[in-house]
This record gives structure tokens, sequence and C-alpha cells, in this order.
């Protein structure tokens, strides 16, 4: 009976070691497009690659805004423009990217995956707001993207409602 409680606690241990293990993994199926990026001029020509709408989107790599605010807060949380991590926990390396699009502020993440496929997915864009910025966030074996933005009060319209 011990021998067979032993056994049990013994397994349980390395299947909880194994999914511990499991959550930190990165790029365990292969070599992607975006782990050899390193350049905010490489994230832009794969982002004009996959939507050609965004062909003139610039990395905002010195995270200047329109509104100081904005930088102090991208400062404050030590922000870096180009992130790398895996979100979709697929093993491919995937980036978040904070940018520029004409005079707008976009965050876009960039997902690989098998067949050095990339999609693009546009976390914001809206063009009313001074500053959209993100971070990449580790809690406990996820990997989160926490996104922020403001409205500067000089934006605010006359008639529109100020919400908390």
């Amino acid at each position: 009976m011990k021998k067979t409680l032993v056994l049990i606690c013994v397994c349980l241990f390395m299947t909880d070691l194994a999914w511990g293990q499991e959550g930190s993994k990165t790029n365990t199926k292969g070599f992607g497009k975006l782990d050899s990026v390193s350049t905010a001029e490489e994230v832009e020509a794969i982002i004009g690659e996959v939507d050609m709408h965004y062909v003139k989107f610039r990395v905002n790599t010195a995270l200047s805004f329109a509104d100081n605010n904005c930088f102090r807060l991208a400062d404050l949380n030590k922000l870096t423009a180009i992130t790398k991590a895996d979100f979709d926990k697929n093993g491919f390396t995937d980036l978040l990217v904070i940018g520029m699009l004409g005079k707008f502020p976009v965050v876009l993440s960039l997902m690989g995956s098998d067949g050095d496929k990339i999609s693009m997915h546009i976390i914001s864009r809206y063009f009313l707001r001074t500053c959209s910025i993100a971070q990449v966030i580790y809690e406990d074996c996820n990997t989160l993207i926490e996104f922020k933005y403001f409205n500067s009060y000089a934006d605010v319209r006359d008639n529109e409602v100020v919400k908390p």
C-alpha cells in the first residue's frame, strides 16, 4: 500500500513538473521568420508584406507621441516598441509592436506559425486616441498583452461625456 502511494505521488510530481516546463517553452517547433527580426525596418517590411494597407506603418522606436503624458506612461512602464514572446503558446515567436500609421498610434501583434506563416492582429487603431501603448506581462504560465490608452482632454469634443 505504501509503495503504491509513493509511486502515485512520484507520478503526480513528474506530471506537475512537466506541465510547469511546458509554460516556459518557446520556439520548440523550429526557427521562424520572426526569430531573426532585430530592427524596426525588418519589422516594418514584414508588416507591409502581411497587409498592404500597413505599408506606411512605422515602428515608434523612440516611443514619442503627440501627448507627452503618453511618453511618460511608456517610460514609467519601461516599454519597448518591439517585444518578442509566444502569446498563443504554439512554440513560435510572436511580436508585439507599438507604432504609428500616419499620425495615429497603432498597436499590432504579429503571430508566427507553422510553415513560416505570419498573421497580423490589430490591437488598437482608434484614431481619436492620442496614446495607445501595450506591454507583455507574464502571469503564472500565461503570456498576456496589457493594453493602455487615453485621450487628452484637448481631443474630447465639447458635448462628449468623459467617463473614468
